[in-house]
């Protein structure tokens, strides 16, 4: 890659880091309103699980059951999100990186339930340039962190908290192996093994730089990202 191709690139993650910084929130439901962040999340966790490999973002089973689970174990209850996939795969077009395919035009206003949207949406897209930054795990992650760093971690009081909502991302990842490991037996198959959720490595990134106030262990340097976050990597 050419130092002119790696700087656009650079340019495009810090234009869409800043971007998830400042998601427009429902004015009714208040600014912590988590539909879009969450749908974002479920998104790049299926890209990284291999479920979603092209530019073409369907409303599909398995889109609404990683929604629904992940608004279970992220969103702050104060509101009914789970099973409302259909607000936010809408709303998300006024952040101007998601396009939405209508069948024949015929969305015209905001689907009434999910089954409606599937109705009359073929797939959402991205942009091309952040789809290309999903394809990084280092850009995904650095994604990741900023979303968790604003939308979610601002709600924690604590670290016990943070270390709650990881302790359930591992117990739905350990359900799923188990339920992916009887079928394996009952089949009589070779193994396959659960690629699990890199959601949860966010919450548990978040949890340790909370528990060392963003320090590093080692050298006691404090380590922060220019884009309103405070994020440690693995190392610097």
């Amino acid at each position: 890659m050419s130092e002119n191709q790696e700087l656009h690139r650079e340019k495009n993650l810090a234009y869409y880091c800043q971007r998830f910084t400042e998601l427009k929130t429902s004015k009714r439901l208040g600014p912590n309103a988590e539909y879009k962040p969450i749908l974002i999340l479920c998104v790049i966790d299926l890209i990284t699980q291999g479920f979603i490999e092209n530019n073409q973002i369907a409303a599909s089973d398995k889109l609404i059951d990683t929604f629904n689970k992940h608004w279970d174990i992220l969103s702050s209850g104060t509101y009914q999100g789970k099973d409302n996939l259909h607000l936010p795969f809408f709303y998300l077009q006024s952040e101007g990186f998601w396009h939405i395919e209508s069948k024949n035009n015929s969305l015209k206003r905001v689907p009434s339930s999910v089954k409606k949207l599937r109705e009359v949406v073929e797939y959402a897209s991205l942009d091309p340039e952040l789809f290309e930054l999903l394809q990084d795990q280092n850009y995904r992650k650095e994604l990741i962190d900023v979303l968790i760093a604003t939308w979610f971690s601002a709600n924690q009081k604590d670290t016990k908290e943070l270390l709650a909502i990881n302790d359930r991302f591992q117990k739905e990842d350990d359900e799923e192996e188990d339920s992916i490991n009887l079928l394996n037996q009952q089949k009589k198959q070779p193994k396959s093994y659960l690629r699990k959720s890199v959601i949860r490595d966010g919450i548990f990134r978040k949890a340790v730089v909370h528990t060392y106030n963003y320090k590093c262990a080692f050298c006691g340097m404090k380590v922060t990202m220019s884009i309103k976050q405070n994020i440690v990597d693995g190392a610097h």
